[in-house]
């Protein structure tokens, strides 16, 4: 009764607001909140509900729960929870990915291949009918310049960009338990197990023998990782070169089914081996490790 209570006083304070412009604003203030509010809701009871059948039955669910036997019906109908991995708040995907300084015109361009990675990952969010953040050449996707200042306490972010181009990027995922970042004897940044010690170096660091053979092996770190404010998560699909990022977001795009079912909403992380061309296209992605979830975010 208090809730309605307080929900009464809410709409008898706006009715009261004499200037109508400021009568508006205010209810429009209150719808949007209240959208957010229902939206989030909706997706956690989605997610339970999704929990539940797979030990109880639709009859049992809706006994259990207080919906309908044919509202429990309708929303397992067709189902595609994993679309949280992708996105898990309300409002559109932003695909964050690196600009690159060109050095015969020292002008900033991002990577083809981290390109067609951006397109590949906006094109599955099209598949799970998650709206694209507005932006210039490229809906969904958000250059990063040259310096790595991205801002990451964002709803539904994607970031295509390892800790070497970013130090905020760095900062953030240097929180991650299970993969831990660090820059070799050349510069070039590679990662270790820390549940194992094994450590990834990818073929395309400056130290490898340029007669190895094709295909050449790069590595990718993907996961959620919290956000520096610590009010949710962004998606990490970060590789140790471009031939990596192409890899993260295949494999992400591929199993993510799979990847929800070991994860669901939690925060997590694996390592991901990928396989490339000397064309760059990408020959085969697969998980090492194992996915290391760590808890809800």
């Amino acid at each position: 009764m208090a809730r309605w209570a307080l929900a009464d006083q809410v709409l008898k304070d706006l009715q009261e607001i004499r200037n109508s412009v400021e009568r508006a604003r205010r209810a429009t203030e209150i719808i949007d909140g209240n959208t957010a509010v229902i939206a989030a809701a909706s997706a956690i009871r989605q997610e339970a509900l999704e929990e539940l059948r797979d030990r109880m039955t639709h009859a049992e669910i809706a006994r259990a729960t207080g919906l309908t036997r044919a509202r429990v019906s309708q929303l397992l109908a067709g189902a595609r929870p994993e679309r949280s991995l992708l996105a898990p708040d309300s409002g559109p995907l932003t695909v964050c990915v690196i600009e690159k300084r060109e050095a015969e015109r020292g002008r900033s361009a991002i990577t083809r291949t981290t390109v067609a990675a951006a397109g590949k990952l906006a094109a599955l969010a099209a598949a799970y009918d998650i709206a694209l953040a507005a932006s210039g050449d490229m809906p969904g996707v958000e250059p990063v310049p040259a310096s790595g200042l991205v801002d990451l306490n964002r709803p539904n972010l994607a970031v295509l960009i390892g800790p070497r181009s970013s130090p905020l990027v760095a900062q953030a995922i240097s929180a991650d338990p299970a993969v831990r970042w660090g820059p070799d004897g050349n510069g070039d940044w590679y990662f270790t197990d820390l549940r194992t010690g094994q450590e990834y170096h990818s073929d395309f660091d400056r130290g490898t023998d340029p007669g190895k053979p094709w295909p050449r092996t790069c590595y990718a770190h993907i996961g959620r990782i919290r956000r520096p404010d610590g009010q949710g998560s962004w998606l990490c699909l970060a590789g140790e070169h471009a031939p990596g990022v192409a890899g993260a977001v295949r494999f992400f795009c591929e199993e993510i089914t799979s990847l929800w079912e070991q994860a669901r909403r939690s925060l997590w992380s694996a390592v991901v081996e990928v396989k490339a061309a000397e064309d760059d296209e990408i020959v085969d992605a697969l998980l090492v490790t194992p996915v290391y979830v760590q808890s809800r975010r």
